[in-house]
């Protein structure tokens, strides 16, 4: 039979742990030092599977306590011996110390094999699963810092659910943005859930893109692609390759996350409505994302849309003969983009009839 419990830890991820039998003989050859551990092949079910076995830890003391118990007892031996040598007079005057209540506790200890562990040590459950750990983050992880790789084996370990969460979260978090447009589409996401890092790689191509605009537009216009980096950058999820025409219409539809400002007669005879600029403007100043659209009625044709931009104020516009908002936005006409202009530097009067303004009453990502 054998002469301890052994507690096996297999190799392989899905076995737990638990209580197995060896021979005299390979117990023979077992290094019973806390700190070690050997590699046998036990047999189980015919397959032999590689398992490290270690003493279980209930039946066992920390070599260092069990050494300084039999040194506590060599101690305690050695001071009876002076004690039953001296005399009366040296009795009298030092008197004699009775050790047999913590020689009584000492062999308790050592025969039942209380578990003593120095402060801040580990138990062999909890080195050996460091030591896995170790091993995994090196094999598995090798592209992140030994730490995270470990933190990750362990969580893949002790948290499967969680884990399965993380993995899926990092391949969501690697996909590019078209890839995240398709997922919202069809409902299999949302922006409200986007990742930091997803809003991130948005961001990155987003901005990537205006910066290519810019150098070689060879004057076609990209209201649409400076418009949406404003926006998004503003915390505001837009669709990416969508034409300034494509990005009102998603503006119009029932479940969008933008108002319409209603427009307003100006006068009794008045039936067309115009735009309500000091209404858009004062939306802006009152921290709401503004924006200037026109629809184009030709689909094949370039529709128009800025960013209205507070700070600036209201202008005087000769042109359209009232005040207007200031706008951020392309220039058709300079063919550039330009911050804190008048509106009817953008937008030519003619357009009224097809133009509209939003306000965003969503929810932004912050």
């Amino acid at each position: 039979m054998p002469k301890h419990t052994y507690r096996s830890f297999w190799l392989r991820p899905e076995q737990k742990e638990q209580e197995i039998e060896i021979t005299p003989a390979v117990e023979d050859n077992l290094n019973h030092d806390f700190a070690q551990r050997r590699i046998i092949e036990s047999h189980a079910g015919g397959i032999s599977q590689p398992a490290i076995i270690v003493l279980d830890a209930q039946n066992d003391l920390h070599p260092l306590r069990r050494h300084y118990l039999n040194n506590r007892l060599e101690e305690i031996a050695y001071l009876e011996r002076q004690q039953n040598r001296q005399d009366s007079f040296a009795t009298s005057l030092y008197g004699k110390q009775d050790f047999t209540k913590e020689k009584e506790e000492i062999f308790n200890e050592l025969n039942a094999g209380k578990q003593s562990r120095l402060p801040n040590s580990k138990t062999n459950n909890e080195r050996f699963w460091d030591i896995a750990d170790q091993q995994t983050a090196r094999k598995k992880y090798p592209e992140l810092p030994q730490k995270e790789g470990e933190a990750l084996s362990r969580l893949e370990r002790e948290n499967p659910k969680q884990y399965h969460e993380y993995q899926q979260q990092k391949i969501a978090d690697s996909k590019p943005w078209e890839e995240i447009d398709a997922d919202i589409q069809n409902g299999t996401t949302s922006p409200s859930k986007l990742s930091d890092k997803q809003w991130a790689s948005i961001l990155s191509q987003s901005n990537k893109e205006l910066q290519e605009k810019q150098q070689h537009s060879n004057g076609a216009p990209y209201c649409n692609v400076y418009a949406r980096d404003r926006l998004l950058n503003d915390g505001i999820y837009m669709s990416p390759g969508k034409s300034a025409n494509q990005i009102i219409d998603g503006m119009d539809k029932k479940n969008s996350d933008w108002g319409k400002i209603p427009k307003k007669n100006e006068g009794v005879k008045d039936t067309n409505g115009h735009l309500d600029h000091q209404q858009a403007h004062d939306l802006a100043k009152d921290g709401y994302t503004v924006v200037a659209t026109y629809r184009n009625p030709n689909n094949m044709g370039h529709g128009h849309i800025s960013v209205i931009n507070p700070a600036a104020g209201m202008k005087n516009s000769g042109k359209w003969g009232k005040k207007l908002p200031s706008v951020d936005g392309y220039n058709p006409a300079k063919k550039a983009i330009k911050e804190g202009e008048s509106l009817s530097e953008q937008f030519g009067k003619d357009k009224e009839p097809y133009m509209n303004y939003y306000v965003f009453t969503g929810k932004k990502h912050s």
